[in-house]
């Protein structure tokens, strides 16, 4: 039985995953794994500099999975596979270049492609994997993370894209792919379009028609140039100002499609750049109330903060409320279909009003934020509204540690996303070189949030490994692991007290039924003028 198909597409790497149950191994006839439909290309990101791909790929499974890699050129022809097994409960990541500094490591290998390559990668397990991707520069001066999308449709929502918003100053590009085989659409079927709406009056501003996308393939739609660069042969309907921020929404009837935005943005006070990136959302990530594990709002010095879109999918204007702690802070009224309501940390300012005896102080500095849709003119819950969202999270430039103003994006949750058992394909504590300082290196922090209607227990796995002791959370309310002062530590490469490593979280009602959590990974470091932050959304089970 079919398990999961899961698309990355990169500034330099689109990657789609297959996992299938041992019991159905020789149906596709691949040395006893099973084939893959989907293939993800080489794109030029939005931004300067030389990029390069890694991946991780995590096993679910308590067997171990016998993972194949497929190496395809644009062109079509096919690179020598490699093989790799991946450890029962625990994660490969596939980094070039590596061994980084003369360590081996089990969990960490050499992505065995020549420099320069440009293509696809298709990556076939016998047991059900999960995978997430980073994007960075040769000089990791701009990167970023995101997880695979778990299923292609013929409908993606995006919740924000960009044409030199700001300050800072941020565009986007938008990666969309052909899932099939063939030609998309076929000689006669209806074309794919994306349709963008204004952020402030809700309305149509342009429309683009996509000339057929080859089998397996992608094209892209840059906002960074002033003119806006189309693929050759697409029909254009209206024109972008000078300045511009909305939703978008792309329409695929003839096929299943994955897209990826990639927000990238300069920092003119400092000269540097940043990139965010997610997935485009389909309707089983939407949902009539959405769940944010983290927002921040001038956390850390005051140097962390945030900035929450979230789309009406559905086709009936509804208002779209935040609560924290079950308590609205905010409303945004009269939001039409494929309209979006912005919100804005620091907390009240920016966007983000606490009603009537709400304190300020009861906001908190990251607190975990519910965002529903309802009728408007009331608090009740519109039934079968259709909202999909996304946070983006910044930190200004900070002049403690000298780094740069730095972004990332992960993907808002709806209320059926809620599992048991989440997982974080990769984590990690001081990982870098050996030649780069401590205080310098990679570290993560999982931040869990409880969506179920009572208390409940979380247990943090790494490794496999039980890590510390269950944490009791409330409903509505969330938790983060920081692995400068509570992740396991045992689990390092070299003994140095660093490691790459997978891990999970186990949610148990107080009643021992199981729990309902939703979870994201932000990885982050301290290095002046790299971009240092990078996150994405853990994968339930």
């Amino acid at each position: 039985m079919l398990r999961r198909a899961v698309s990355l597409i990169g500034a330099s790497l689109l990657i789609v995953v297959v996992a299938a149950t041992a019991n159905v191994l020789g149906v596709y006839g691949l040395l006893g794994r099973p084939s893959l439909s989907g293939a993800v290309y080489a794109q030029t990101l939005a931004v300067s500099g030389t990029f390069s791909s890694s991946f991780a790929v995590q096993n679910r499974a308590s067997t171990d999975a016998n993972v194949r890699v497929r190496f395809i050129q644009e062109n079509g022809n096919e690179l020598s596979p490699q093989d790799e097994i991946v450890r029962a409960n625990k994660a490969k990541t596939f980094l070039p270049g590596w061994p980084s500094a003369g360590i081996p490591d089990a969990s960490v290998v050499n992505m065995v492609v020549t420099d320069g390559f440009r293509g696809s990668v298709v990556i076939e397990s016998d047991q059900p994997v999960v995978v997430t991707a980073n994007i960075n520069t040769s000089d990791y001066s701009v990167a970023d993370m995101y997880s695979g999308v778990s299923e292609p449709a013929t409908l993606l929502y995006l919740p924000l894209v960009q044409h030199f918003n700001g300050p800072p100053r941020e565009s986007t590009k938008i990666y969309i792919q052909n899932t099939l085989s063939t030609s998309l659409p076929a000689t006669g079927d209806p074309p794919v379009t994306v349709t963008f709406y204004d952020g402030r009056t809700q309305a149509q501003t342009v429309q683009v028609t996509l000339p057929a996308i080859p089998g397996l393939s992608s094209v892209a739609i840059d906002q960074s140039t002033e003119s806006v660069t189309y693929p050759t042969g697409a029909t254009v309907t209206g024109s972008f100002p000078s300045t511009w921020f909305g939703s978008a929404v792309v329409n695929s009837p003839s096929g299943n499609v994955a897209a990826i935005v990639q927000n990238a943005g300069t920092d003119f006070s400092q000269g540097t750049q940043f990139l965010g990136s997610y997935t485009g959302s389909t309707a089983s990530n939407a949902g009539n109330v959405l769940y944010a594990p983290l927002v921040q709002n001038e956390n850390d010095r005051g140097t962390w903060w945030s900035g929450i879109k979230v789309m009406n999918a559905g086709s009936s204007t509804v208002d779209i409320v935040a609560e924290v702690a079950g308590r609205i802070i905010s409303r945004k009224s009269g939001i039409p279909q494929y309209g979006a309501g912005t919100w804005l940390t620091p907390l009240p300012s920016d966007g983000f009003v606490v009603s009537a005896g709400v304190p300020v102080s009861d906001v908190g500095k990251t607190p975990s934020v519910r965002f529903r849709a309802v009728t408007p003119g009331t608090e009740t819950t519109a039934s079968g509204a259709l909202l999909v969202g996304l946070v983006q999270q910044f930190r200004r430039y900070d002049s403690v540690s000298g780094t740069p103003y730095s972004a990332s994006a992960y993907r808002l949750f709806p209320s059926t996303a809620g599992r048991s058992t989440v997982f974080a394909p990769n984590v990690d504590y001081r990982n870098d070189s050996l030649s780069v300082p401590l205080s310098q290196r990679w570290w993560t922090g999982i931040q869990a949030m409880n969506i179920g209607g009572q208390r409940a227990n979380l247990q943090l796995y790494v490794n496999g490994a039980i890590c510390g002791t269950p944490r009791g959370v409330d409903s509505l309310a969330g938790t983060v692991w920081f692995t400068e002062a509570h992740l396991c530590v045992s689990n390092n490469l070299d003994g140095s007290g660093r490691y790459i490593a997978s891990a999970w979280i186990l949610a148990t009602n107080d009643d021992s039924t199981p729990g309902s959590i939703v979870a994201i990974v932000n990885r982050q470091r301290f290095q002046p003028g790299k971009e240092n932050i990078l996150a994405y959304e853990a994968f339930g089970q």
